[in-house]
């Protein structure tokens, strides 16, 4: 996630208190921009590459 902040396809957004198993602590919500979403709807819409071999059933 970290690699992905740096290279601003996320954003780290407002603070809130999280609980998570008995646990509570401060943390970040993470933000999708807009430009991250369609290009991740690109990438889906690409065609498959084709496999050079195909699998034996079994």
């Amino acid at each position: 996630m970290h690699q992905l902040l740096t290279a601003k396809w996320l954003t780290k957004g407002g603070v809130h208190v999280y609980t998570h198993h008995g646990f509570e602590g401060p943390g970040n919500s993470v933000l999708v921009p807009k430009t991250t979403k369609v290009k991740a709807r690109q990438w889906r819409s690409l065609a498959p590459i084709p496999c050079s071999r195909k699998r034996k059933a079994s």
